[in-house]
């Protein structure tokens, strides 16, 4: 490289030239800005990213100059639907000015769909759901949706579950394998033996829960474990 080219790049350089681009302040300029940081802040590709602008700001003011545009938000967790962001005009890395955008982001996700009403402490089998590819705009289908069937097979459901409705984490739990009025099992473990009474049980519970049991015999009120479908072991051998 020739001298003349190298003192030709440095002119170039501290005329600003190169600065066209990131001096770019366009309605297409400030759009692309923002798109960018949601795709990276959500991972995504342009391609999955949807995101209506309202009003955005006029830079005219700024056409020609050195500036260079970023966006910020002051929501720490991802957030998808209405939300505004700020957008940051630069001059050698120091902010000139600061301006909100409203704006509406979806994001393209697979999501589990119930495929038709699925009742209130039904348990859930895999003709039940489907996978689809959606647009969402509800930031807790983003965090707490699920993307495949197989975590969800033998899980109950906590509410009625509508046809066509996303499935998040709050919609099912654990099958309880104690009901209410069933018959049980009270085991109170005393040194190598076990010590066993009937009982009945007065609340669900899961595997590993505490519930309430009545013992059959004396009445008695009862706080035990759920050990399996039909057994309760009691911790405090003096229980029963």
């Amino acid at each position: 490289m020739t001298r003349r080219i190298k003192w030709l790049i440095v002119w170039l350089l501290l005329s600003g030239f190169w600065s066209v681009q990131a001096g770019d302040v366009s309605q297409a300029s400030i759009q692309t800005t923002i798109r960018a940081y949601f795709a990276q802040r959500f991972h995504v590709a342009d391609s999955a990213l949807k995101i209506t602008f309202r009003r955005l700001p006029d830079l005219t003011r700024f056409k020609g100059q050195a500036v260079n545009l970023q966006c910020h938000s002051q929501n720490r967790r991802l957030k998808l639907g209405f939300q505004t962001v700020w957008l940051h005009v630069l001059r050698n890395g120091r902010l000139l000015v600061k301006l909100p955008v409203t704006v509406h982001v979806q994001i393209k996700k697979k999501v589990v769909v119930a495929n038709g009403n699925i009742p209130f402490h039904a348990t859930i089998e895999d003709n039940m759901l489907r996978v689809e590819e959606r647009w969402i705009k509800d930031t807790e289908v983003l965090e707490k949706g699920f993307g495949s069937i197989d975590r969800l097979i033998g899980l109950e459901t906590t509410h009625f579950i509508p046809g066509g409705s996303f499935l998040v984490q709050r919609d099912v739990q654990e099958r309880n394998v104690i009901h209410a009025g069933d018959a049980v099992e009270i085991w109170v473990p005393a040194g190598n033996l076990v010590v066993t009474a009937k009982g009945i049980a007065r609340s669900a519970g899961k595997i590993g829960q505490y519930i309430y049991v009545k013992d059959a015999t004396t009445g008695k009120r009862i706080r035990a474990r759920v050990e399996s479908a039909n057994v309760v072991i009691v911790a405090n051998k003096g229980t029963l």
